[in-house]
This record gives C-alpha cells, sequence and structure tokens, in this order.
C-alpha cells in the first residue's frame, strides 16, 4: 500500500462522516452533532471529544439537491467507535 494513502487512512481513524441533515440558516455543527448524540443516548462532551466539525462539498451535486455531509473529527478513535455505536441504533 502507497505511504501517502496509508497515511491519509491513519489521519482520518477517528473521522465520522454523517450524510442526510438538513442545513439551517445560522446552525452551530457542534450542538447539532451533541443534540444527535444526545438522543442516541451517548454523552459527548464537545470540549473533550470534538477536534472539529464541518460540512465538506460533494463533488457531484451541482445543483445542490441533497445536503453537505458533516465531517466530525474526533480526539480519539475509541469515540469514534463509542459514538457510532450509539447513533446506529437511531
Amino acid at each position: 500500500m502507497d505511504f501517502n494513502v496509508k497515511n491519509e487512512q491513519w489521519v482520518r481513524r477517528s473521522n465520522i462522516q454523517i450524510n442526510g441533515i438538513p442545513k439551517r440558516k445560522d446552525e452551530n455543527l457542534v450542538n447539532v452533532i451533541t443534540n444527535l448524540a444526545k438522543k442516541s443516548g451517548y454523552k459527548l462532551d464537545p470540549a473533550r471529544n470534538i477536534d472539529f466539525v464541518t460540512r465538506i462539498a460533494v463533488k457531484n451535486d451541482v445543483d445542490n439537491s441533497y445536503p453537505k455531509p458533516i465531517i466530525i473529527k474526533l480526539l480519539s478513535r475509541y469515540k469514534k467507535d463509542d459514538l457510532l455505536s450509539c447513533l446506529r441504533r437511531l
């Protein structure tokens, strides 16, 4: 495996991509993710667990018909696994 690909996978090991959440004017993505985690039964402390949250552009969505995915980078891959486990139950 190419070193750059391996390095990219290593960097992304604690990321989660969430699709289908509509964008709202003046949205706070940290609050959106915290509320989603709370609904799943997972207690997420943004100050201790989240590195950053952002929306990313989609290449083939020229007419912006779908909401942009949200990327969450957690500070620990173990927190990522725990959060994903709870989110899958929704």
